[in-house]
């Protein structure tokens, strides 16, 4: 005999790959409305959601167009929410799958990557950019320069096997064999 286990199936899932925290809310809109739910999500980590349904008759006319689902987010960096920086993206669609890039204010760019995930769940990635990935058997060095020049960090170490996000306005990368441990 089978028994149905009730398991909460989410419709949607956010997983936050930019190397920084970010929040996010259902809508159009710079700031979240009232009575919406905000959901902060650390870099590494994912949160899954739902919108709220709209019942019938919903709309003008009692007509039920098609309403595109979209989620606004902040790219917080430390993770202090309530700082409002200009790291703001509106109108991203979570319906369709693809990948998007985004320009924030700030001239950084993000991406989204939209896809099915198990159990039909629409994945929602937020990545960044760059991310270096390391599929050699050597400790690597990594330079990162602005278009300028400028150094923004003198090394970011990056082990045999791993993957790190790097965030920030469009940059040039330098990769060295490590040496010193």
């Amino acid at each position: 005999m089978l028994r149905a286990h009730k398991t909460q199936v989410w419709p949607y899932t956010l997983q936050n790959d930019s190397g920084q925290a970010l929040r996010f809310w259902a809508g159009r809109s710079d700031t979240p409305p009232p009575l919406t739910t905000v959901h902060m999500v650390p870099s590494g980590e994912s949160q899954v959601f739902a919108f709220a349904t709209l019942g019938a008759g919903a709309g003008e006319g009692g007509g039920g167009g098609i309403e595109m689902h979209c989620v606004s987010m902040e790219l917080v960096g430390d993770g202090k929410a309530g700082e409002r920086g200009e790291e703001i993206v509106t109108n991203v669609p979570v319906d369709g799958e693809g990948v998007h890039m985004f320009g924030l204010p700030n001239g950084q760019l993000i991406v989204v990557e939209i896809g099915l995930g198990a159990r039909g769940t629409k994945m929602v990635c937020v990545q960044s950019v760059v991310k270096i990935c390391n599929y050699c058997d050597h400790v690597l060095e990594v330079g990162v320069f602005t278009r300028q020049g400028e150094q923004v960090w003198s090394k970011v170490i990056c082990v045999a096997g791993c993957c790190r996000v790097l965030h920030g306005v469009a940059v040039y990368c330098s990769v060295l064999p490590c040496s010193v441990l």
